[in-house]
């Protein structure tokens, strides 16, 4: 957790990619409306998925 913030200097997202780090107050439940989802794997492993709302 703690080098979470420095991540974004170690990653090459693509284009139009940006990266933030949150902590939520509550645990989050994530559920696609379309039956779809948008998910990348960097160089790192680490797996992101696209949200919108």
């Amino acid at each position: 957790m703690d080098a979470l913030p420095a991540l974004r200097d170690r990653m090459q997202l693509p284009t139009y990619w940006t990266y933030r780090m949150e902590t939520p107050e509550r645990d989050l439940v994530l559920r696609t409306t379309t039956g779809e989802a948008h998910i990348l794997q960097d160089e790192l492993e680490n797996t992101y998925m696209l949200l919108t709302h």
